[in-house]
């Protein structure tokens, strides 16, 4: 709805909406000279319907032009003010959405208005251990019923979001998304209110690491309406298969094992009244043979190398000292490359317990180079090599205790 701005003749010149003015010429129009002032003489307003809303009638508002000027002036015996003075005067007396009845919630009066919802992830492009975020492109789908707008026999409407009710649904584990549809409802002859949009962008989402790098997150879209309570809007999962995700990802490093949507409650605030809620949950297990071939394989070669030190004579103990530090500096520079996929967690993950007991075994090896290099410069050679030959033994049984525990155990 928007007032009709007309000069004294009846030449319509603008109209103002309580969003913006526009300025109208058509032909025919009374022309006003460059550099004059639109100015209202304060008498009765008329209200031209142009939006198919509710018809509005006050009466007429006479516009007269005068020569620019500073400050209030006199016109036609009475206080007349300049149009941009006067813009917030006339948008006071428009309707707002307190006074329109498409701006109530439909069926209030009967109970929560029903929201179905269709959500489909058409791709996953990256999940990011270490910033414990995934970054996905999301279409969802919110309708519900408003019978205060079904028009038998007419054709699907197109209405803004400022226009009629609708709930403002947020995704709210977003941390910067970009819509790629224009925000628009539409409605359909009986009353059926649709909103549709798609974004793409990076969501927060905590991870549980323990298992790492054998694991399986979940990872969840959270929608939710924070202005309304669970009594005023109930979410539903839309009837039909038009929900799920993409069978085809561009995600190399993980596999989606499935997914489930429905209602969950949003709670901002812990012993709060929970705001409605919906929920789109993913599951995706981590492809661990990327860590197995070429982080766990190489991390046994090296304690392989090690070992080898058990097999050198404890007379070269020059030797063995640089095979064990060589091996120790090479597992500290592959705990520096695995901590950047993870984030700085306050406890140990699978891999975290198998390179620490890795570490340690190298750092016995060293222990034990030095030992019995000792041992054999002091004469007591048949001492070192007995110490040698139970290490050959302990050694691997150690590693095959340490491997299970930490991959089938922890």
């Amino acid at each position: 709805m928007a007032l009709v701005l007309q000069t004294p003749d009846g030449a319509r010149i603008g109209e103002v909406t309580r969003n913006s003015f526009r300025r109208v010429i058509s032909p025919g129009t009374r022309n006003f000279p460059a550099g004059t002032d639109w100015i209202l003489d304060p008498v009765v307003l008329r209200c031209d319907d142009v939006s198919g809303m509710n018809r509005f009638t006050p009466p007429v508002l006479p516009i007269a032009a005068r020569s620019r000027g500073r400050g209030l002036r006199r016109f036609g015996g009475g206080p007349t003010i300049t149009l941009l003075g006067g813009l917030c005067f006339l948008l006071a007396l428009l309707p707002g959405r307190a006074a329109s009845k498409e701006w109530s919630r439909p069926g209030a009066e009967s109970g929560p208005t029903v929201i179905r919802m269709h959500v489909f992830v058409i791709d996953v492009d990256e999940i990011n251990g270490a910033d414990q975020t995934f970054t996905a492109n999301v279409y969802f789908e919110a309708s519900w019923d408003d019978p205060r707008l079904a028009e038998a026999g007419a054709l699907d409407r197109s209405y803004g979001l400022e226009e009629i009710w609708h709930p403002e649904i947020l995704l709210v584990n977003q941390q910067k998304i970009w819509p790629t549809m224009l925000d628009s409802l539409r409605v359909s002859p009986e009353g059926t209110v649709t909103y549709r949009q798609q974004v793409w962008g990076n969501f927060s989402q905590p991870l549980d690491l323990h298992e790492f790098p054998f694991d399986q997150q979940e990872f969840t879209l959270q929608f939710a309406c924070p202005d309304l309570l669970g009594d005023e809007i109930r979410f539903e999962a839309a009837p039909g298969d038009e929900s799920g995700i993409a069978e085809k990802l561009s995600l190399p490093d993980w596999q989606i094992e499935g997914w489930e949507l429905g209602p969950e409650a949003y709670e901002p605030i812990a012993g709060a009244p929970g705001r409605a809620g919906f929920a789109f949950t993913f599951t995706a297990a981590r492809e661990s043979n990327y860590y197995v071939i070429k982080v766990i394989v190489p991390l046994l070669l090296i304690l392989v190398m090690a070992s080898v030190v058990f097999w050198i004579n404890p007379a070269e103990g020059g030797t063995q000292i640089g095979v064990s530090t060589t091996a120790m500096l090479t597992l500290i520079a592959y705990r520096f490359a695995i901590g950047s996929d993870l984030p700085k967690i306050p406890y140990l993950t699978r891999m975290d317990v198998f390179i620490l007991a890795a570490t340690i075994l190298v750092a016995v090896c060293l222990v034990e180079v030095v030992a019995t290099s000792r041992l054999a410069s002091s004469g007591r050679i048949k001492t070192a090599l007995h110490l040698d030959q139970v290490m050959r033994v302990l050694f691997p049984l150690t590693l095959v205790l340490v491997g299970a525990y930490a991959f089938y155990l922890f």
